[in-house]
């Protein structure tokens, strides 16, 4: 149905906007897209590939391609290079790149060996957690952070969308559909996204 061109088309229009209004809560300067898997997130390429020119006036065309900064998050090991509080950043990533879960297990014995001390007088350690963009949780059932999520809380006005979007609906949702729980970790994630961009 080309829903590619059409949410690359939407996020360029939103981008044009925001240029246009820099004040203006309703447009979004920076975008995060959403791909439930690896095959899915091959076919997002086309947002960076396909002629612009068909769907962008031309007096728009040169400052879009100009200002328009795509990040494919690829493998588990890629860093988000963005700037912070940068715009016109595109950021496609599966699910998993990104995805905040809950820690489950207990600390082996090399990570209790490796994580920051905690001690009430204050270490010189205290703060390298920070070095990497992100903390290490130290209770069970603490959200798991990553430099990826660090990276995009600190993007100003992201707008985020989701391929294969019936994976990530609310609560309410939910319960209109007769389901028990929309208790994913998609949803999860977003939910902290959009947490984090308010404060």
């Amino acid at each position: 149905t080309g829903k590619t061109i059409l949410m690359a088309t939407c996020i360029f229009y939103e981008f044009l906007l925001a240029n246009k209004f820099p004040k203006d809560k309703r447009y979004c300067h920076n975008a995060l897209v959403f791909a439930p898997d690896k095959t899915v997130l091959q076919a997002l390429k086309e947002i960076q590939t396909f002629d612009r020119s068909k769907v962008i006036p031309p007096e728009y065309l040169n400052w879009l391609n100009t200002h328009l900064k795509i990040h494919f998050l690829e493998d588990t090991g890629t860093t988000l290079n963005t700037i912070d509080r940068s715009k016109f950043n595109i950021i496609i990533s599966n699910t998993q790149k990104i995805i905040l879960k809950r820690q489950h297990k207990e600390k082996s014995k090399v990570d209790q060996l490796f994580s920051v001390p905690s001690y009430d007088e204050g270490s010189a350690y205290d703060d390298i957690s920070d070095l990497y963009g992100f903390d290490q949780p130290e209770d069970e059932g603490e959200l798991l952070d990553n430099q990826r999520f660090s990276k995009l809380t600190r993007l100003e006005q992201l707008g985020i969308y989701v391929d294969e979007a019936h994976h990530s609906f609310g609560n309410a949702l939910a319960k209109d559909m007769g389901l028990k729980s929309a208790k994913t970790s998609l949803r999860l994630t977003i939910s902290e996204l959009a947490k984090s961009l308010k404060s």
